[in-house]
């Protein structure tokens, strides 16, 4: 999935409270959360995929997926 895309389906919505997005990270506050992820990852000078925040999108992207 691409930054992207990423962004046209997690930007402008609204989340819940305290979402686990893996058995040890939970996101409090989604816009921030959001916001920090992408700025990172749109100063990532290497490939994508091996972006830590990039990573952290693809489990929220899943979370909120599948839920």
């Amino acid at each position: 999935m691409t930054l992207d895309e990423l962004r046209r389906e997690l930007l402008n919505r609204q989340y819940e409270d305290n979402i686990r997005i893996a058995p040890h990270m939970v996101v409090c506050f989604a816009e921030r959360f959001l916001a920090k992820q992408f700025r990172d990852c749109d100063n990532w000078k290497k490939e994508i995929e091996k972006c830590p925040s990039y990573d952290r999108l693809i489990l929220f992207y899943e979370t909120v997926k599948n839920s």
